[in-house]
């Protein structure tokens, strides 16, 4: 025979063919252990009458001969499995039809539960009589895995593990399909504060631990008594059903509540080799028994956490009606920011600083807004807002071109005293602006102006020195020439380290602590502690919101040298400025 010639039924070569050729029972064998699926087939008692190599496997056997007068009960599988398995086969022997598609599990000698999709035939003698069950399956088990993931991912949050705002949703939804309970319900929306300055500073890698740490944190102080969510970015929400009887109880079992989760929020997170802050604003919104349509809870609790928020971080606050009208009112005035015209509209005003021997030192450029259609907006209204807009860079590049513009105009017509300087409010958001520090180096060059004669101002309620980008920038600044001023000093983040390790030249005292501190003790305390270590710095001390001699007297007593406030001037604009102030030269 020739090379890969094969034989021929009927040629001379039949004899060969037979002695090799299995015979049926074993080709039968051959045939089965060559499926790529499992095969079984049991009698009518549901015995195991034999199966493929593939199967015997799956149970844990060396050959599928070692399976054959097994029992299900006698396969390895466990007793709930092998039930469920028998009840199959009984169905298709009694009814004598196919039974397709069965999603079950099967327990492996390795420990682990695979996932089968099984097949069930009646076996039937020529008569026709069921005689047993043939049946074949494939693992799914990675396919199932993938659904079980996608399902996972559908409702819960990737990074954290937590319930997302989908499952929340669902959450509160079967909550009134049952019928809201007989008690209060309750939600609280957590936003992190600072935490856009974590990860624009520290990178992202560091803002997702944070997120991960603070999702532990927050889940061990819960301690699955509430359903804990990530609804997205630095947002997290509570969802506390049937948790008080009245009112008053559900008023004070949720301020218990967000009182702690503050409180534990004044710890650091320990994020190596960060340690890193942040603060969280709440918003509660409670429902009485039988409230239709408590998913609207979203929208109030939301309301509610941007307005503490907007009053300061570390702080919550319950929904009330009133809410909605400001929200109304943030996303309007938002809105008029973005459409308004800023040759018109925004102003500088300024506002004079003295010496305690009433000499003229220099002055803070103030931003005012006039808006066409909603009148004067209050600095504390807009600002904000801005920064959340992202049009704080280009509003603070306005205010640095003008002040800069009028300062040099001054310069040039020889009527600022010597020594003068201009403070400039900065937003901390502008130092995200990898090209801040040359653009305020490039525009005091080109009006002519010295670094010396310009202060930057920043908000001691932010914390600066977790921002390493804010740091840097301020670092390049102070050595460029430019001085440091820390505004609201007092009511912040502040430290006495913070003070050591910042190359501050100035720092402003408060109005809170500044008014009325003739007669206030512990404001005048406060006051004496500040000036006093400050001087021991070597750093300047300038009392704001000064509004009557007296005040201005006792500031004097605790050896503050610089005021600034309505005793002197509310602020106002540069040609009556001029009037007024310069002209006193």
């Amino acid at each position: 025979m020739k090379k890969d010639e094969l034989p021929i039924a009927g040629s001379k070569n039949d004899s060969v063919d037979a002695a090799v050729w299995p015979d049926v029972s074993e080709m039968f064998q051959l045939v089965l252990d060559a499926f790529p699926v499992r095969v079984f087939w049991k009698d009518r008692q549901l015995i195991n009458r034999g199966s493929n190599a593939l199967f015997a496997r799956d149970a844990g056997v060396p050959s599928p001969e070692d399976l054959i007068g097994r029992s299900d009960y006698e396969m390895g599988w466990t007793v709930e499995q092998a039930q469920a398995f028998r009840k199959d086969d009984l169905l298709v022997i009694a009814s004598g039809e196919a039974k397709l598609g069965i999603e079950e599990p099967q327990n492996h000698p390795d420990g682990k539960t695979h996932w089968l999709e099984t097949n069930k035939v009646p076996l039937k003698a020529p008569d026709g009589t069921v005689i047993g069950v043939l049946g074949t399956y494939t693992d799914i088990t990675e396919r199932k895995e993938q659904q079980q993931r996608i399902a996972f991912l559908a409702n819960h949050d990737e990074l954290t593990g937590l319930p997302n705002r989908r499952s929340l949703r669902t959450s509160i939804q079967n909550y009134e399909a049952q019928g809201s309970g007989s008690k209060w319900a309750g939600l609280l929306f957590i936003d992190l504060d600072q935490f856009k300055v974590v990860n624009d500073s520290l990178g992202h890698a560091v803002g997702d631990k944070l997120l991960c740490e603070v999702a532990s944190r927050l889940s061990e102080l819960l301690g699955g008594s509430f359903q804990l969510s990530r609804l997205g970015g630095d947002e997290f929400a509570i969802f506390m059903p049937n948790f008080a009887d009245c009112e008053k109880s559900a008023h004070a079992e949720s301020s218990m509540l967000a009182d702690r989760i503050i409180g534990a929020f004044s710890e650091p997170f320990d994020i190596y080799p960060h340690c890193v802050y942040v603060g969280a604003s709440i918003g509660i919104s409670l429902s009485p028994p039988g409230t239709p349509d408590l998913v609207n809870n979203f929208g109030e609790a939301d309301i509610a956490m941007y307005e503490a928020k907007a009053r300061g971080h570390n702080s919550y606050l319950f929904f009330d009606a009133s809410m909605k009208l400001a929200a109304s009112r943030r996303h309007e005035l938002q809105n008029r920011l973005r459409q308004s015209d800023w040759e018109t509209g925004f102003a500088l005003v300024y506002q004079p600083q003295y010496d305690s021997a009433e000499r003229l030192v220099g002055c803070e450029a103030l931003l005012r807004w006039n808006d066409a259609e909603l009148g004067p907006v209050p600095p504390g209204q807009f600002v904000p807002l801005a920064e959340q807009a992202g049009l704080i860079h280009r509003i603070g590049e306005w205010v640095l071109r003008e002040g800069f513009a009028q300062f040099a105009a001054w310069q040039r017509g020889g009527l600022l005293p010597q020594p003068f300087h201009l403070a400039v409010n900065v937003s901390t958001v502008q130092f995200q602006n990898s090209n801040f520090v040359g653009r305020v180096k490039a525009l005091a060059a080109e009006h002519g102006i010295s670094p010396d004669n310009i202060e930057i101002e920043i908000t001691e309620t932010q914390p600066i020195e977790q921002s390493p980008a804010i740091t840097k920038a301020l670092n390049e600044l102070t050595s460029l020439g430019f001085k440091l001023v820390i505004d609201d000093f007092g009511t912040g983040y502040s430290s006495i380290s913070y003070l050591a390790r910042m190359e501050l030249t100035k720092l402003k005292i408060d109005r809170s602590i500044v008014n009325g501190l003739s007669e206030n003790a512990r404001h005048k305390a406060i006051a004496q502690s500040i000036i006093q270590l400050s001087n021991n710095l070597d750093v300047t001390v300038i009392a704001e919101g000064v509004e009557t001699r007296e005040d201005r007297d006792a500031l004097i007593d605790l050896e503050c040298e610089y005021f600034q406030g309505f005793l002197y001037d509310k602020g106002c604009p540069p040609e009556e400025f001029e009037a007024k102030h310069l002209s006193k030269r």
